[in-house]
């Protein structure tokens, strides 16, 4: 027998003698289950590893040790290795990554898949596990910016720091009543603040004042907007304050760049992190704060694939993590505002601008006083033309705000009564010529030839998109300088910074634009916006409408007059009366809300109840509404769950795919996660392979 022979069979037996451990591997694949691999190592949950799966090998990450004495019923494939490209989840990242899976029912591996880092960027060489650990630790205190570019606070800004300040050292506001002051260390950490603050009011500097000290402890801080194209101004703004600091986040980037920006913030060579909701799954050791910025926005959630929140996740991190969390809007969302009322969230209130500049006013114009026989289109008023002519002449800029949605809701122009469904309070949705639909229970009726209102005949439902606007305002104002900035006008991040960069020039005269022009963005010499056509937010066939009308009409007015100027906005409304039209133009938030809880709780809308919406697709519609009825049919059995529909989805046809929904209605989130199981369980035993099934908890866009 050779020495070699002798050797290879002196190693075997030694690893016959070791102790061999089962671990329970999650793979981030769509497998429904996780896996069962061995190995003679000793690993921690949380450690990414590398193991083999059919010809392939994957990296996968450790969930728990089994029992050594597991029963073999199948042949246990071992662990290949440790991945040392990817750190160890801490045990709070896997108890939010484990929220996340269990909360909006999504396969556990794809959901960890989200915490490594972007894949075909990585080192090729491995690296050893003392670097790694050197990796993370906190590098000396970084350098800020002169102080000359500190503004100075108003009160209102010193005393909204002072109360989050306090907050999160005592665990009370100050000169509260009745406030027993404990210690720092009994009450420090994971709290939600809830920052109100009116556009222009200095909310960013508030920012400012939380993250510098973190960044002198040389500790981290996450600020999360609703969507890329909002990150390039607040770059700017973090990186002049900090620089050197700033790291960002998002899709837009090219794999390389993500892996770089992951990198330097695992290094902690980079402590502010800002970027859309995919920025929470990127490694932020020693974090200080979370900061979410315009925390209503609609665009926090994902509707593909995971379809989680990003708002509330981050508030979920930072319970698992003990961190403070931020939430800051000049129209906080319904769910937000019931958390301050009832107690769960800390308030802080801004009412005044930074500036001298006073919010600017609202003025509504009556759509059915203008007269039809004026030579301008119908889309706008002897108002609004006058003032854009005056503008032009001033060399100032001016911003016309169209919401698209909602084009295909009937509604009589004499006494202005839209037709809503009988049994959701949801406006009807027009389809073709011949009838009503309601997009939530799938009510239905024919198309009334005569309002039920006043009688009126003229029954119609209208609409233009942004493209049409800009080519009648051209001709207009043939010497007018104007920009369409909409979904279809501007394909990516890099175009939207190019538009940017020529209104800060004042190169451009008129914006024209929807939603992307209205969110948290910092025009200094605009001083002109119209709302055409408001009513077409607010008949969208969406429990949310007023709500989500009053948040983007509040926010696009407040892109007016932000400087030493004051500023001018103009509502085109055909229901001026409206009450969600009054209380924009007294810009009573308080008001509204109060109005709009009481409707959500007499249908027990959010946040009075819980919403799950089921979606049902396939390229057969009877497949799709039979498997439906069956869901609903099954559903049913589960007490204190409501089921409405299946109801064709709002884009009933998408991509050759007819969509079906069931929108299920609860008070307690429990029931909902239970009705998502026997979904999941049927879908697997009998649903048809041409039929997709998907689950959205809580979802904010019903289309």
């Amino acid at each position: 027998m050779s020495f070699t022979e002798s050797s290879d069979r002196s190693a075997k037996k030694a690893d016959h003698l070791k102790k061999i451990y089962y671990y329970e591997v999650a793979l981030p694949l769509s497998l429904g289950k996780n896996l069962i691999y061995s190995s003679y190592d000793l690993f921690q949950k949380g450690d990414s590893v590398w193991v083999p799966l059919k010809s392939r090998k994957r990296s996968g990450l450790i969930l728990r040790r089994e029992l050594s004495s597991i029963k073999k019923k199948f042949d246990v494939k071992p662990i290949l290795s440790l991945n040392f490209d990817r750190e160890r989840l801490s045990p709070a990242r896997m108890k939010w990554l484990y929220w996340l899976a269990e909360y909006y029912q999504y396969d556990l591996g794809l959901v960890l898949h989200l915490s490594f880092p972007p894949a075909g960027a990585f080192s090729k060489k491995p690296v050893s596990k003392t670097s790694s650990l050197k990796a993370v630790q906190r590098p000396s205190s970084p350098k800020f910016s002169p102080e000359a570019l500190k503004p100075s606070l108003t009160e209102e800004q010193k005393k909204c720091l002072k109360e989050i300040q306090f907050s999160i050292k005592w665990g009370a506001e100050p000169d509260g009543p009745n406030q027993e002051i404990k210690t720092g260390e009994e009450n420090a950490g994971f709290r939600v603040h809830l920052l109100h603050g009116v556009t222009g009011s200095g909310k960013t500097e508030i920012y400012f004042r939380l993250v510098e000290p973190a960044l002198h402890r040389n500790e981290s801080v996450l600020i999360l907007v609703p969507e890329i194209a909002l990150t390039p101004q607040h770059i700017e703004r973090f990186s002049l304050r900090f620089p050197g600091q700033v790291a960002c986040f998002h899709s837009g980037l090219s794999p390389k760049d993500k892996y770089q920006q992951w990198m330097s913030i695992l290094k902690g060579e980079k402590k502010i992190l800002i970027g859309p909701r995919s920025a929470l799954f990127c490694p932020l050791p020693h974090l200080a704060w979370i900061i979410v910025d315009e925390e209503h926005e609609s665009h926090f959630k994902q509707d593909e694939k995971l379809k989680y929140h990003g708002r509330d996740a981050a508030i979920y991190l930072g319970k698992c993590l003990n961190v403070p969390v931020v939430l800051a809007s000049a129209t906080p969302s319904m769910e937000s505002w019931w958390n301050v009322q009832s107690g769960k969230y800390m308030y802080h209130r801004l009412k005044k601008r930074v500036f001298k500049t006073k919010v600017p006013k609202i003025e509504v114009v009556d759509m059915k006083k203008e007269k039809k026989g004026s030579d301008l289109p119908y889309w706008l008023s002897v108002p609004l033309y006058k003032s854009l002519k005056e503008s032009l002449k001033r060399k100032e800029q001016a911003a016309l705000f169209l919401n698209r949605r909602g084009e295909n809701s009937l509604f009589c122009p004499a006494c202005v009564y839209h037709f809503s469904c009988a049994n959701c309070d949801i406006s009807l949705t027009q389809h073709q010529s011949s009838h009503l639909l309601c997009h939530y229970c799938g009510f239905r009726e024919e198309k009334p030839k005569t309002c039920p209102e006043c009688g009126g005949t003229e029954l119609f439902s209208f609409g233009i998109g942004t493209a049409r606007l800009q080519k009648e305002l051209e001709k207009l104002f043939p010497l007018a300088r104007i920009v369409r900035a909409d979904r279809d006008a501007v394909k990516n991040h890099k175009e939207w910074a190019y538009i940017l960069n020529k209104i800060e020039k004042r190169e451009v005269d008129m914006v024209i634009g929807t939603q992307m022009i209205a969110k948290g963005l910092d025009f200094p010499y605009l001083n002109l916006v119209g709302v055409i056509l408001a009513d077409q937010g607010l008949s969208r066939p969406d429990f949310r409408s007023a709500e989500k009308s009053f948040q983007l009409i509040t926010q696009m007015a407040g892109r007016a007059g932000r400087r030493e100027k004051p500023g001018q906005v103009i509502l085109q409304s055909y229901h001026p009366s409206h009450p969600v039209v009054t209380f924009l133009k007294e810009g009573n938030y308080e008001k509204f809300s109060e109005r709009e809880l009481d409707l959500r709780k007499k249908y027990k809308y959010p946040p009075f109840g819980k919403l799950s919406l089921v979606r049902i697709q396939s390229i057969s519609a009877s497949l799709a509404f039979n498997v439906g009825l069956k869901i609903g049919a099954e559903l049913k059995n589960i007490k204190n769950i409501e089921v409405l529909g299946p109801a064709p989805a709002p884009y009933f046809r998408l991509r050759n795919k007819y969509r079906y929904h069931l929108l299920l209605k609860s008070e307690k989130a429990g029931l909902l996660k239970q009705a998502g199981e026997l979904i999941l369980n049927s879908v697997k035993k009998g649903k048809p392979s041409a039929v997709r099934v998907d689950i959205n908890r809580d979802p904010v866009y019903m289309f």
